[in-house]
């Protein structure tokens, strides 16, 4: 019986892989030829009596032999079957309608390199072929030349230009490495700056492209560059996102500095770096008050100015895009005084405000402000507030459902929290305390309310403001975050999942000056550094009180009346009151008459809403800013009449100075923690020291990081292991920065970062080029 035997057929190779594979190496050959002569030796040394240390050498021999021509065989099929063979692929993919065959491309000049491989060759030759189409013309063709160029750079590994002597159009192209020249010691410094920048930009956008400089002079006759315009020969290092950031990354470390910033045309090509201008000391309201909310498209065009940034854009919220604003800061870092701003100027424009006071404290000098509809400090009358909102979302979905409405009958309602923390903790405490007196369980709803309002109300014109500490994982999730598309870290923030939460960055935000009133918030969607408006507590007894400001910023027209939550009734005595008496407790208006809600719009709604807006009021405000708080201020005279003896406004007058929101404007003043944190890392050894005993003076670091008294909780390491969130010293570097993104190069890593006072810096450096990586920001 036969047996069938199953034929393996090879694979059928297209005629372009075929054309473009390259030959099998005959290394295993060769060194089968190396083994036969090197047994053949050793046999004729046995057959002729040699010796044992005769026949020893010979083996020896053999081996070194066998081993050499083996590498010798794989180094030359690398050299003149690979590296030509990629190189043809390469240049063909890019020419269509051309076919480079075996031998039409040719490598010489290679060197050692390593042990299995050469160093890319310092020529490469392109040879037409006969009966083939003749190469095309790179002088008539700029974009064909790039890509020839780049297809033989990226496949060889090095820089390459065209020698246009050698070169004959439709015949012959010859590349040669470029290796870059020198800098010439009569160059100007401006001028190696413009060279080693413009070198960058060829190496990593192609040959042709132009980079234009604009230089300035500061008022000390010092010449500065302002702006550089990057013109991109190849487009695509543009189109694509991961390779314009790496491109953009590897540019910005080839500037003189790291104050530009940076501007992307994809459409046309081109890079423009503009150095930053610095940030204000101070800044303070517009001097033109916010326009009336009459109609739905001024409601569509209101935008709120909150900050200044760099070269002076604005941060600004735009509520019919980004429904809710959060501003997140520390006690004393201006979070509150922010908050001032964007109530008063919501009422400014008619908006009906409410405002829950978490801390119960903070928002006294707005009983009785004009547009404030509600101030809700006791916690039975804040969450009577949280249920309105909610109910009110709730109506107006159903009737826009049911067609009854539309979008534009519906009032705007801003609520604004401060201390949301704290109001979610006094609600659950309130909770706790009455549920048990109708056998309710689980958890408070309030939050769920908010939470849905947050979610839903965009659509509805309900707007939440949130005042925040710090960043809190149970009110600031991913789809939270997304909902606040108006954001302000005030200050530093403490912790890499707090920058993460609020920026999607471990870094961003962490490495803010000292300087109140300092923050990171978003300009053209990019979190960026902004010094945030100072606006003035209306509350006299406040130590940020202004009576020029106050009256200045006062709403020029009263609208919405002040309304009051009264106290819960118990539907039993015998039980007390709970949770449903609170939710259904009376509102009454400034007489005492119970107020009803309409979802829709309230009759002074109405009445606002016979108002007319001037076309000149629709431009956007613009913030004022200062060079120091005396400055500012003078901006805001207080009105005639109103000082006297005991006002606060003669208090202000005489102490300014000690405003909890005035900057300071000495540059050596830093946050004394931070430092002192720092200056224990680099300088200190990790030991304690007995309490009352002196401690030496601090070591002063050498030129170089790499000193022992330098590392103190650090470590060396290479460039490769550089990650986010960790501190980083390297000798490219004057001072120590927190890392805050790492982008990978063909050889290295360019790596972005900020130092204690907040100013980015971008390096790039080589795989194995030696680092110190230290904690976090915190020290851990």
């Amino acid at each position: 019986m036969k047996q069938s035997r199953t034929r393996v057929e090879e694979p059928v190779l297209s005629r372009s892989q075929e054309l473009y594979a390259p030959r099998r190496s005959r290394t295993g050959k060769t060194v089968a030829w190396a083994l036969l002569w090197a047994a053949s030796a050793w046999a004729i040394s046995n057959i002729a009596g040699m010796g044992v240390v005769p026949q020893t050498l010979v083996i020896c021999a053999g081996v070194l032999g066998v081993v050499a021509m083996g590498i010798a065989a794989h180094r030359h099929w690398k050299a003149h079957e690979v590296t030509p063979t990629q190189i043809r692929a390469a240049v063909a993919a890019g020419l269509p309608g051309v076919e480079l065959p075996r031998g039409s491309v040719k490598t010489t000049g290679y060197q050692f390199g390593s042990v299995l491989t050469p160093t890319a060759p310092r020529k490469v030759i392109i040879r037409a072929v006969p009966g083939q189409p003749p190469l095309p013309d790179l002088n008539h063709d700029p974009k064909v030349r790039q890509k020839v160029v780049s297809s033989v750079a990226v496949m060889a590994g090095a820089t390459y230009r065209i020698e246009d002597k050698k070169t004959k159009p439709g015949r012959r192209i010859v590349l040669s490495r470029y290796v870059v020249e020198a800098e010439k010691d009569d160059l100007t410094e401006a001028q190696k700056q413009e060279r080693r920048f413009t070198d960058a930009a060829t190496d990593l956008l192609g040959e042709g492209t132009t980079c234009r400089f604009t230089w300035k002079e500061t008022p000390e006759k010092e010449d500065y560059l302002a702006e550089i315009l990057v013109t991109a020969a190849d487009g695509k290092q543009l189109a694509l996102a991961n390779k314009k950031k790496t491109t953009i990354a590897q540019l910005r470390t080839r500037l003189p500095g790291s104050d530009f910033s940076v501007q992307v045309d994809a459409q046309a090509d081109q890079i423009v770096f503009k150095r930053k201008i610095p940030l204000p000391a101070v800044v303070v309201p517009p001097a033109r008050h916010q326009p009336l909310i009459t109609d739905d498209e001024a409601y569509k065009r209101f935008k709120l100015p909150i900050a200044v940034g760099d070269g002076g854009e604005q941060v600004v919220w735009h509520p019919s895009k980004n429904p809710h604003c959060m501003i997140v800061g520390q006690t004393g870092k201006g979070k509150t005084v922010a908050l001032h701003g964007v109530i008063q100027g919501l009422c400014q424009a008619g908006w009906r405000v409410w405002l829950i006071d978490g801390k119960r404290i903070e928002f006294l000098g707005y009983e009785g402000y004009p547009n404030v509809e509600f101030l809700a400090q006791r916690v039975d009358e804040q969450i009577r507030l949280v249920n309105q909102a909610r109910e009110i979302m709730d109506q107006r979905m159903e009737m826009l459902r049911k067609r009854e409405i539309t979008k534009a009958d519906l009032d705007p309602i801003a609520i604004v929290i401060d201390e949301v923390t704290a109001l979610r903790d006094f609600m659950d405490e309130r909770w706790d305390e009455v549920k048990g007196r109708t056998k309710q369980t689980g958890k408070s709803p309030a939050m769920k309310w908010l939470d849905n309002v947050a979610r839903l109300a965009r659509s509805m014109k309900v707007h939440l403001v949130y005042g925040l500490q710090r960043p809190d994982t149970t009110i600031i999730n991913g789809e939270a975050r997304d909902n606040f598309g108006a954001r302000i870290s005030m200050g530093a923030l403490e912790s890499a999942d707090g920058s993460v939460m609020m920026w999607g960055n471990g870094a961003i935000g962490r490495q803010v000056p000292d300087i109140t009133g300092r923050a990171i918030g978003r300009i053209n969607n990019v979190p960026t550094q902004v010094q945030v408006a100072y606006t003035a507590n209306p509350d006299p007894d406040a130590g940020d009180y202004h009576a020029g400001m106050v009256a200045a910023q006062w709403p020029k027209q009263r609208f919405h009346t002040q309304k009051l939550v009264t106290d819960a009734v118990p539907s039993d005595e015998s039980v007390g009151v709970t949770w449903a008496d609170i939710l259904s407790a009376p509102v009454v208006d400034a007489e005492g008459k119970p107020v009803e809600f309409d979802p829709v719009s309230s009759p002074e709604s109405r009445e606002l809403r016979k108002q007319r807006t001037n076309a000149s009021e629709v431009q956007e405000l613009k913030l004022q800013v200062a060079a120091n708080m005396a400055e500012a201020l003078a901006l805001f005279p207080a009105p005639r009449g109103n000082t006297t003896a005991g006002d606060p406004v003669a208090r202000l007058v005489t102490a300014v100075q000690e405003s909890p929101f005035m900057p300071s404007h000495d540059p050596m003043m830093k946050n004394a923690k931070r430092i002192a944190a720092k200056r224990s890392r680099e300088k200190v050894p990790a030991q304690s020291t007995p309490s009352g005993m002196e401690t030496a003076p601090a070591i002063e670091p050498a030129e170089s990081f790499f000193t022992e008294e330098a590392v103190g909780e650090s470590y060396p390491a290479t460039a490769a292991e550089v990650r986010p969130d960790q501190r980083l010293s390297c000798d490219e570097l004057t001072e120590e920065i927190l890392v805050g993104e790492v982008l990978p190069t063909e050889t290295g890593v360019v790596i972005t970062g900020y130092t204690d006072d907040g100013v980015e810096h971008v390096i790039e450096l080589e795989n194995e080029d030696a680092v110190l990586i230290g904690g976090d920001a915190d020290g851990d």
